[in-house]
């Protein structure tokens, strides 16, 4: 009854019909990473390396700058424990700038500032992170972020 190129055509166009239909799950899929966003700089801002990490997926890969990456649990409760006690008092802020979902995946771009106790700007840059969805819950799979401001001169000998 139906040729190859029929078939075809048939299997494209329910293709691009069902894709608009993922328009919800994307939807949900945003809501659901600024969710995690919110929660991020809650528990970065609270001081709370333990919340932090609780956020990353069990095989979450970290790429903060000038050190290798770090793919393990226990390893990025690690960092956030001594770069959150490095700077007490300290308030982040997350910019989203670009944010995509679709199914159980999506990603996010933006911009942070990181500002002292006393409200001085420490740091700004920009960040990429991954996301995933599993049984229902969003979860930090890839998180990588890099400074715009230029590095520190080595200190004196």
């Amino acid at each position: 009854m139906f040729n190859r190129g029929t078939s075809l055509v048939i299997a494209l166009t329910v293709s691009v019909l069902t894709s608009g239909c993922a328009s919800t799950g994307t939807i949900a899929g945003k809501d659901a990473m600024s969710r995690l966003d919110q929660s991020f700089t809650e528990a970065v801002n609270a001081a709370n390396a333990d919340a932090v990490a609780a956020l990353y997926a069990r095989d979450a890969v970290f790429l903060p700058p000038n050190t290798a990456a770090i793919d393990s649990p226990e390893g990025i409760r690690e960092f956030w424990k001594t770069m959150l006690g490095s700077m007490p008092g300290a308030r982040l802020e997350l910019m989203a700038d670009e944010s995509e979902s679709s199914g159980d995946m999506g990603y996010e771009r933006g911009r942070y500032r990181l500002l002292g106790a006393d409200g001085s700007e420490m740091d700004r840059g920009k960040f990429l992170q991954i996301f995933r969805s599993r049984n229902g819950q969003w979860e930090l799979t890839r998180d990588m972020f890099s400074s715009d401001l230029p590095p520190q001169p080595p200190p004196k000998m």
